[in-house]
């Protein structure tokens, strides 16, 4: 990678990006991936016979509808409970729906819906849960309601069963005080779409035994998913590093890049969405929920809280203009009735003035990727991650990080890491200390490698 450096040892300004991988070339990779993590330790399951026959999900809201298409479809039956009955049915109907759908686009016949429709009933009672095999919190990322809900279920939890929660961010050691067995609570993160993200997310909390990773593994296996397995902290893995693109995203946009040009300036780097247009997916209000959790329990613990920039931009839409994300119709973009959507014409105007320099194409590039990357490799520094493969196989399925980079540690790797960790001190000093090359990297040597 010196092509990048010039005669003075200076970065040139294109993009540092090594060749992506071919088609035949990608395959051979994530096969490797997989081949690799089938031999890591964590990945063993000691209790290969453990099935679900029964599965309780507890909230019946989207999440919780979409994990039931996929567990019916697995030949599981599944209870949906909700706090009443109303709530529940609504859910159930709302697999049905979809159940429906799958058989019209002729994706399944008539007697596998026929199987799946028999699999799903709903309640409102928490005794229904007693002979679940596997019970999921599956409720809105709140968690007074997280324990409200687990403080409701785990007395009925069967002697064999496990416990998880679909958090995608708060702590899963905090959440597992609420459990009657904390070494029975683990976490089991879906990713949204369910029915098209083929990964799973497992986080082993401090007290969660090996056991219920090994039936957590199981189930990944039973419904046709594989399995990343993390460590517990705020965010995990996967929320850490895509939280990191939408918010590089958020703040070029604050920074006074047109929302046009930064939803390109993704797509152009290879991810499959654009920063502003994911966040509208996961919900400004939700993530405006989450900071203040996050603000709330660092203070709780003595510890600083660093916004990002994209903090005040995200409230701003919500508190000021009342653009809630894609379910309430507006967010960075409007939505119509169809699904066709725009960016809201309002965005250039409100965050287009700043008294920055112009972002040049290859510094919007290189934060887009760099930004997830950094933050992939605190996470194996923190030991939240456990291995590299987990690490590239886990961006590429779930984040979406660019596939024929080879992942969010290939990339590194391809790059060159002294050329990798040159070029983000160039961007720490140019957008901020979130691009500081951390020390697992700064210490990678041919002696005590780090790929």
């Amino acid at each position: 990678m010196t092509d990048f450096l010039n005669t003075s040892g200076q970065i040139n300004t294109s993009p540092l990006t090594p060749p992506k991988l071919s088609g035949a070339e990608l395959q051979a990779t994530l096969s490797r991936y997989v081949a690799q993590c089938a031999q890591l330790e964590h990945h063993h399951q000691h209790d290969t016979f453990w099935r679900v026959q029964k599965i309780g999900i507890v909230g019946a809201g989207k999440m919780g509808t979409d994990i039931a298409t996929a567990t019916t479809a697995s030949g599981i039956k599944t209870l949906l409970k909700d706090v009443n009955l109303a709530q529940a049915e609504k859910g159930r109907l709302s697999v049905v729906c979809a159940l429906n759908k799958k058989y019209e686009r002729g994706y399944i016949s008539h007697s596998q819906l026929s199987k799946q429709l028999a699999l799903l009933y709903s309640s409102a009672s928490p005794s229904e849960l007693s002979d679940c095999d596997l019970i999921i919190e599956a409720v809105y990322e709140n968690r007074e309601l997280k324990t409200i809900v687990l403080k409701e279920a785990s007395p009925y939890l069967k002697d064999g069963a496990i416990m998880a929660s679909n958090t995608c961010n708060l702590p899963i050691s905090d959440l597992a005080r609420a459990c009657q067995d904390a070494a029975r609570f683990i976490g089991i993160h879906f990713f949204s779409p369910v029915s098209k993200i083929q990964l799973l997310e497992l986080i082993v909390g401090k007290n969660t035994s090996r056991r219920s990773l090994s039936c957590a593994l199981a189930f990944a296996h039973q419904i046709g998913k594989f399995a990343i397995v993390v460590n517990d902290a705020r965010g995990f893995f996967s929320s850490r590093v895509f939280s990191a693109f939408i918010n590089e995203g958020i703040a070029m946009l604050g920074e006074g890049v047109p929302a046009a040009t930064v939803e390109q300036a993704a797509l152009n780097a290879g991810m499959p969405i654009g920063p502003l247009a994911a966040q509208d997916e996961i919900s400004l209000t939700l993530s405006c929920l989450l900071c203040t959790q996050t603000q709330q329990d660092l203070a709780a613990q003595g510890k600083p809280y660093s916004p990002h920039p994209a903090s005040t931009i995200i409230e701003q839409m919500v508190m000021e203009h009342k653009r809630c994300g894609r379910a309430c119709g507006a967010g960075f973009y409007d939505y119509a009735a169809n699904d066709d959507k725009q960016l809201w014409p309002e965005l250039d105007s409100l965050f287009g003035h700043t008294a920055r320099p112009p972002v040049s194409p290859a510094d919007m590039h290189d934060r887009i990727l760099y930004c997830q990357s950094l933050e992939t490799l605190r996470c194996l520094e923190q030991g939240v991650l456990m291995s590299v493969p987990e690490a590239n196989l886990g961006s590429i399925m779930g984040i979406g990080f660019p596939a024929t980079t080879g992942g969010a540690i290939e990339f590194i790797h391809r790059t060159g890491p002294a050329v990798f960790a040159a070029r983000a001190e160039q961007l720490r000093q140019c957008y901020g200390e979130r691009f500081a090359p951390p020390d697992i990297l700064l210490n990678h040597t041919a002696v005590h490698p780090l790929f």
